[in-house]
C-alpha cells in the first residue's frame, strides 16, 4: 500500500567470509530498488567512532536482527544513548536491556521480534515503521542506566558478593 519514501542504510565490517552472502543481499537490494521507487538503500561500510555518531545521528529506527545471541548489546545501547527506537531480537542481551530501557519514564519506543522468525521480524518492522519512530530525548536516568560506570559497579558487587542476585 501507499506509504512515504524508506531509505535503508546500512553500516558496519564485511569480513571476507561473509563476501558471497553480501553480493547476494545487494542483488536482492538493488533489484528492490530498481523496481520500487520509494525505495532506497545504502551501505556505509565499516565506520570510525565519529562516522558511527553521524550515522546513527542519520536513523530513525534501528534495527540489528542478529542471528547469534548477542552477548553484549553495545550498538543498541549506544542507539538508545541518541534516543533512537529500536527493532532488536528477543535473544541474547536484548530481551533483558529492552526491559530496562522501557522501564524508565522517557525513553525511545522499542520493539522486540522472534529471533529465529523472518515473518516476525517483518510484522515488528511494519509495526515500527506504522508508529512513525522519531529520535526522543532520553531522561538523564536512563542515561545513567547505561552508562558503563554503572555497569562496574554493579559487577564489582556481584564479584565481592554484595548483591546476591547477579
Amino acid at each position: 500500500g501507499p506509504r512515504p519514501p524508506l531509505r535503508l542504510r546500512l553500516a558496519g565490517w564485511m569480513g571476507p567470509q561473509h563476501q558471497e552472502f553480501w553480493e547476494q543481499q545487494r542483488g536482492i537490494l538493488q533489484s528492490l530498488s530498481q523496481s520500487h521507487a520509494s525505495f532506497q538503500w545504502d551501505y556505509a561500510g565499516s565506520v570510525d567512532r565519529e562516522g558511527k555518531l553521524e550515522f546513527l545521528r542519520s536513523l530513525d529506527l534501528v534495527c540489528v536482527p542478529t542471528v547469534y545471541a548477542e552477548p553484549k548489546g553495545r550498538f543498541l545501547l549506544e542507539a538508545v544513548s541518541m534516543g533512537l527506537p529500536y527493532v532488536m531480537p528477543n535473544h541474547g542481551a536484548f530481551p533483558e536491556l529492552h526491559h530496562r530501557i522501557q522501564s524508565y519514564p522517557v525513553h525511545p519506543a522499542g520493539w522486540l521480534a522472534q529471533h529465529d522468525s523472518i515473518d516476525d521480524l517483518v510484522n515488528v518492522l511494519k509495526q515500527a515503521i506504522g508508529t512513525h519512530p522519531r529520535r526522543r530525548s532520553v531522561s538523564q536516568e536512563l542515561l545513567n542506566e547505561l552508562d558503563i560506570a554503572t555497569h562496574a559497579r554493579r559487577l564489582m558487587d556481584c564479584v565481592n558478593g554484595s548483591v546476591h542476585s547477579c
